[in-house]
């Protein structure tokens, strides 16, 4: 073989063995993650053969069978809601410390809802990436702090949802509050009927938005 067809030869092997560590890369990826698949609208961990949202996330956040009746998590875990429709009516904030993608059946379909009680709606942690997908985030109270729909300290992306109706007191962001090294994307949502006696009614941000 002459040295031009060495050269071919090498960057087609170059080229084979890149493809196959991509390919590798995204089969190990999703051999890693988990769906977990919610079907209830209670908010509530128990043993009752039911799979509920904040079950889900125990389970997603800590890569366990927790307790409750929802699938084991395991690595970058997608949460399924696409089966619940109505209102989840919360007794405190729900919380993601892990990445993690939520689908719902559309924001005119499924509400997450904080019922004008005294915490926000979702609170996203540090460090993780998370997407959520077509529910209504409402009625959030946060009275100490920022963000009564949704408080960001992660990487968000927001997309075919709504936030509304939601409150701060003390801290920015009536909807969503976006922290400091923060990203925040919103595709396709709507933020409207918030507010904030402090800053930013729909949108406080101070990362990315």
């Amino acid at each position: 073989m002459n040295n031009r067809g060495m050269k071919n030869w090498s960057q087609y092997l170059s080229r084979s063995l890149a493809v196959g560590i991509l390919t590798w890369l995204v089969l190990n990826q999703l051999l890693l993650a988990e769906t977990i698949t919610v079907n209830s609208t209670a908010d509530e961990i128990q043993t009752d053969g039911q799979c509920t949202l904040r079950e889900a996330l125990a389970n997603a956040n800590n890569d366990s069978a927790g307790t409750g009746d929802c699938a084991t998590g395991n690595g970058d875990d997608v949460i399924d809601l696409r089966g619940v429709s109505g209102t989840i009516t919360l007794g405190s904030q729900l919380e993601f410390r892990s990445n993690i993608n939520l689908f719902g059946p559309g924001a005119e379909i499924l509400a997450l809802d904080g019922n004008d009680s005294t915490h926000r709606v979702l609170y996203i942690g540090g460090d993780v990436m998370v997407e959520i997908d077509g529910v209504t985030v409402t009625r959030g109270r946060e009275f100490s702090h920022f963000g009564g729909g949704i408080f960001n300290e992660g990487t968000l992306t927001l997309t075919n949802s709504t936030v509304s109706e939601n409150f701060a007191l003390d801290g920015g962001g009536g909807g969503i509050s976006n922290s400091h090294n923060s990203t925040l994307t919103l595709k396709n949502s709507t933020i409207s009927g918030n507010s904030s006696n402090w800053d930013g009614g729909g949108i406080f941000n101070e990362g990315t938005l």
